[in-house]
């Protein structure tokens, strides 16, 4: 029953501003009433249940919080594995391209944070690279 957080940063590395762009978090099996809010950053993003949104991304970073609650009944030590996708429409690799970062935290009784590795989209011409950190 204990509140479970995530911190998650999308990066865009430019040299174009990101257009339609969108963040979903995929909330675990384990985690109920999940809940996705815009932090602080660059953008002006709506968010609505698990869905943050963007017409534009300029060249930055944006940071949200993925916050829920453990489910009764899950076995200390239990792997928690979070992930968020990352969508925008002016990719080099197609529109709507999907990229997904996760992340695995471990449960455990007065568990304090834990940080994950930078996962990047290449880079390409044409295209609006961006980070996600999950």
């Amino acid at each position: 029953g204990g509140r479970v957080t995530w911190t998650i940063e999308v990066e865009n590395e430019g040299p174009l501003a990101g257009t339609d762009v969108r963040v979903t978090e995929l909330a675990p099996a384990e985690v109920e009433a999940m809940s996705l809010e815009y932090v602080s950053g660059v953008g002006t993003w709506n968010c609505a249940s698990l869905v943050c949104t963007a017409a534009s991304m300029p060249v930055g970073r944006a940071s949200f919080t993925a916050t829920g609650t453990l489910a009764a009944g899950t076995a200390p030590d239990t792997s928690l594995v979070n992930e968020a996708e990352l969508q925008w429409a002016n990719d080099i690799l197609g529109p709507d391209f999907p990229i997904t970062a996760g992340s695995a935290i471990p449960v455990v009784a007065a568990a304090t944070t834990t940080s994950v590795p930078t996962t990047t989209v290449p880079r390409g011409s044409g295209g609006a690279p961006l980070a996600v950190v999950g």
